[in-house]
């Protein structure tokens, strides 16, 4: 069809870059398309209206998950991020530091909400979570 000849002049380089911005509309427009197509197939339309009920409950999910991760982040933040007992300079601190060699930094993981939601979503995914964990298991079991 003539429409679609006209969405696809700017792929075949037919029509110069400057005008080919306006033929981006035309496009899009035959996107809408499917949308003609997706009416004409019940199946289609069950399908689809399943997809929108799954991701609607993802988005509460994805709710729930985020509520439970501030939630964590207010109490690691209170139990580990703000407590002397893991500061630099805490005798196990200290004695861990130099056994291992590796550095202890609380305040970096632990020292605000942010960072602490950002460290319990790298627990969550076990995104090198043995170097946030280790170190105040060893440190205070």
């Amino acid at each position: 069809t003539f429409f679609d000849f006209l969405a696809m002049l700017p792929i075949f380089g037919l029509i110069f870059s400057a005008h080919s911005s306006k033929f981006r509309v035309l496009r899009m427009l035959k996107l809408a398309r499917l949308v003609r197509f997706v009416r004409m197939f019940k199946e289609l339309q069950v399908l689809m209206a399943s997809i929108w009920a799954a991701l609607r409950s993802l988005f509460w999910i994805g709710t729930m998950l985020m509520l439970l991760v501030y939630v964590c982040a207010i109490f690691c933040t209170i139990i580990i991020g703000q407590n002397s007992d893991f500061s630099a300079d805490n005798d196990d601190i200290v004695e861990y530091e130099t056994i291992t060699g590796e550095e202890v930094n609380t305040r970096r993981y632990w020292g605000n909400i942010f960072r602490s939601m950002f460290s319990l979503f790298q627990l969550f995914t076990l995104d090198d979570w043995n170097k946030l964990v280790r170190p105040i298991v060893e440190t205070h079991s």
